[in-house]
């Protein structure tokens, strides 16, 4: 159970510190995710579905757009503000990208971005590994390396809300080579504003 104090707790801030705190319960952690995803982001982009007989609509897509039948028009949400829900967006591809810039200027990469995260390829000890068929080895930047990469993200904090950081360091068994190794390294952000506080 998940205590909430509304006369002393931002909401959607708590809700984030405690879904990193009950990792250890899936379910729990899963449903905080849920929460603090709709409840700050989509809300602001909820379309209801409804039936409609040979509906008109107008598709947009770039600089085209052309009108088509429809069974289904979609009405917004009580809550719909795309211009919003839009910057929430804007802001974490912002992150990211600022985030991938450190990588490549320490000389590292990464396996994958998530909206929220990227696992960024580390081990202990920053060493180049080697690529299967003859493909460029890569570098794998020391865990100390990645722990200043998140300094740096975490000095731009500027306004009331919580940047909560969440590093994964887990072992590994390498496909090519059959050695075990640490070369997976998840920094993990979210930034909460508290614009809906």
């Amino acid at each position: 159970m998940v205590r909430i104090d509304a006369s002393k707790q931002s909401f959607f801030k708590h809700v984030i510190e405690q879904r990193v705190e009950h990792e250890s319960d899936p379910a729990l952690h899963y449903w905080l995710k849920i929460l603090g995803s709709s409840g700050s982001y989509g809300l602001f982009v909820e379309l209801n579905p409804k039936e409609a007989r040979n509906a008109r609509v107008r598709v947009f897509s770039g600089e085209d757009s052309f009108e088509t039948p429809s069974d289904v028009v979609e009405e917004p949400g009580k809550w719909f503000a795309p211009h919003i829900a839009s910057l929430i967006t804007a802001g974490g591809r912002l992150l990211l990208a600022m985030l991938e810039k450190c990588i490549a200027d320490a000389g590292g990469t990464y396996l994958f971005c998530d909206t929220d995260s990227a696992a960024i390829v580390s081990t202990q000890h920053r060493k180049q590994i080697a690529m299967p068929d003859g493909a460029e080895p890569i570098t794998a930047l020391s865990y100390d390396e990645v722990d200043e990469i998140v300094q740096r993200l975490k000095a731009l904090k500027t306004g009331p809300g919580e940047w909560v950081f969440h590093t994964q360091r887990d072992a590994t068994q390498c496909r090519q080579c059959d050695e075990t190794v640490r070369a997976s390294c998840s920094a993990c952000l979210w930034h909460h504003n508290q614009w809906l506080a």
